[in-house]
């Protein structure tokens, strides 16, 4: 059987979301599947990215055939799917497919053979005031047909199956859940102060969170909620490490406004290599999280050992469970209230601790992957 990868979400150079979904979901089914042919479908204008070479790169392999269409870039592709997805998506890639699995949401209108799409969250639906105005309009013009026209839907949390089924109305039975998860031969208690002083210039303790600075991850309240008890945690930082997303530029006037420059430490973008360290040097990993289809970095944080705060709502809980301290993400008093009685109570922390290593140890990679396989088959 002829299975084809989407490859835009890996095709880039730093990797965050769901470029990290798709990229673990590829390996580990190369890994585990012998009995199929696997190719990667990439769109690559002028090959000005460079994308086959990042896919083979991040995936560490050279024996995958990766098929890159120069002809347009996947942002015109996308935006003006009205035009150019009236030819056969085989047309940009010169090759007919029995399975193609579409990694970002949207699923092209002619496809040959079956099709995977995964959707991993209702974001657009219920906080389309977190999106930008772009993203927006692709998703209202696109999402509902791709879930309808779409073999199989796979999503990422039993709370984005439920959602997606009811405000996209497809048939429950029709949406399969494959947990994220992290690899914990990587991820895992790792204090390496010298490399968080070195290259991050961190010193001292500090609460931490890490993800994309956008709207959704509700980053203001984290800061308000840091300065209320700035000085009750007298010695103490906050680091906010990720790249900067759209409207982001908020964040970083209210700290100046807060009079907090000396207080927080904004990393941007931090390689996957020293998340680890980052995750386990940090006292706490507060997660405020408007909205989540899963929410890789607590499920990371838990497995590096460190103590989670994290919001009550969406998929947040499912990813915690009881390792997890779940807070309203609109209620700056009890989220400080949390962080002060945590930080002032080691033996807590040192519980959450360990369960927290407990609980990230029963999400995989593999029986991810292996459910897609079998998703594969049937199809």
């Amino acid at each position: 059987m002829r299975i084809a990868f989407e490859g835009q979400t890996i095709a880039k150079s730093n990797i965050t979301g769901i470029g990290c979904y798709a990229l673990n979901i590829m390996k580990n089914v190369l890994e585990l599947d012998h009995n199929n042919s696997y190719s990667i479908n990439v769109f690559d204008f002028l090959g000005r990215n460079n994308s086959a070479e990042n896919i083979v790169r991040v995936l560490g392999r050279t024996d995958i055939d990766v098929r890159t269409c120069l002809l347009l870039p996947y942002g015109l592709y996308v935006r003006k799917h009205s035009i150019f997805g009236k030819l056969p998506y085989e047309f940009y890639f010169n090759k007919k497919t029995d399975v193609s699995h579409f990694f970002n949401f949207i699923l092209p209108e002619k496809v040959s053979g079956k099709t995977i799409t995964t959707v991993h969250d209702m974001v657009f639906m219920l906080h389309p005031e977190t999106m930008s105005d772009v993203n927006y309009e692709i998703f209202r013009k696109q999402l509902a047909r791709s879930c309808r026209q779409a073999d199989v839907i796979v999503t990422v949390s039993q709370n984005s199956r439920k959602e997606i089924a009811e405000l996209m109305n497809v048939p429950l039975e029709k949406i399969y859940v494959t947990y994220n998860a992290v690899d914990t031969s990587v991820f895992y208690p790792m204090k390496n102060k010298g490399l968080i002083q070195r290259k991050y210039g961190i010193e001292g303790p500090y609460i931490l969170y890490l993800g994309t600075l956008e709207p959704r991850k509700n980053i203001s309240l984290l800061i308000k909620a840091f300065h209320s008890v700035s000085q009750r945690l007298r010695g103490v930082n906050l680091v906010i490490a990720g790249s900067r997303g759209w409207k982001s530029e908020n964040i970083f006037t209210l700290v100046d406004d807060l009079a907090l420059t000396d207080r927080v430490i904004f990393t941007g973008y931090v390689a996957e290599e020293d998340k680890p360290a980052l995750y386990s040097c940090a006292e706490l990993f507060v997660f405020p999280s408007l909205y989540e289809g899963f929410g890789i970095p607590p499920l990371e944080a838990m497995a590096c050992g460190t103590p989670v705060i994290c919001s009550n709502t969406s998929s947040l809980p499912e990813v915690t469970g009881e390792a997890g301290v779940l807070v309203d993400p609109s209620n700056i008093e009890q989220l400080s209230y949390e962080i002060v009685r945590l930080m002032e109570d080691s033996s807590a922390r040192e519980e959450l601790s360990h369960k927290g290593i407990i609980r990230a140890g029963n999400f995989s990679w593999a029986d991810s992957a292996r459910v897609i396989i079998d998703i594969y088959q049937d199809l």
